[in-house]
């Protein structure tokens, strides 16, 4: 599945064969649903995962604004990140609103950016959006809640069998131990 109205004819199929659509921007109840849901259900499951495709480092520089109490320096949360993962040299950070505070002069990180591009995707997302995408038109389409109940727990399942395959596929983070203290936060001596 390599392009949005595939992943949506797959997400109608799962619901019934009584349900399909042509194009996006079909006039139908099912072309309608399918548009207006799409987005949501992708930046919902590109959020619930460090998928690997989705994967940005971001660079950012301070405001002159400074926050209403406490430490440390205002960044802008970039319009196209949906999630922080992780800062660079593990700094504390704290996501307010549209901001991101933290104690440095220029953040470094990793998120999840807003990938519209459909052929980046890989097969485990597809096959996870089109399971989210089908439970949500599930309600519009069929008001089945048991079927709902269903196709989320089969995206549950995809999620987590996406997340072990990924596991396998970068090398683990390895932690320097200074001293017994340090070991205690860390968990290994």
């Amino acid at each position: 599945m390599t392009s949005k109205i595939e992943i949506c004819r797959h997400a109608l199929s799962l619901i019934g064969d009584d349900f399909d659509i042509l194009a996006i921007s079909d006039d139908t109840k099912q072309g309608k649903a399918c548009n207006l849901l799409f987005d949501k259900c992708r930046d919902q499951v590109l959020r619930a995962f460090p998928w690997s495709f989705a994967v940005k480092r971001y660079s950012l520089v301070p405001t002159t604004q400074k926050p209403a109490f406490g430490e440390g320096n205002v960044f802008v949360y970039p319009t196209d990140c949906l999630r922080v993962i992780s800062t660079e040299g593990n700094i504390p950070f704290s996501v307010e609103g549209k901001t991101i505070i933290a104690d440095v002069d220029k953040l470094h990180f990793y998120g999840i950016c807003r990938e519209t591009d459909i052929t980046a995707y890989d097969s485990e997302f597809c096959m996870c959006l089109a399971y989210l995408l089908a439970a949500e038109l599930c309600t519009t389409l069929s008001q089945d809640l048991k079927m709902k109940e269903q196709l989320l727990s089969i995206y549950y399942s995809l999620l987590d069998h996406a997340k072990t395959s990924s596991s396998f596929e970068s090398a683990p983070k390895r932690y320097t131990v200074h001293g017994l203290l340090d070991s205690r936060f860390i968990g290994a001596f």
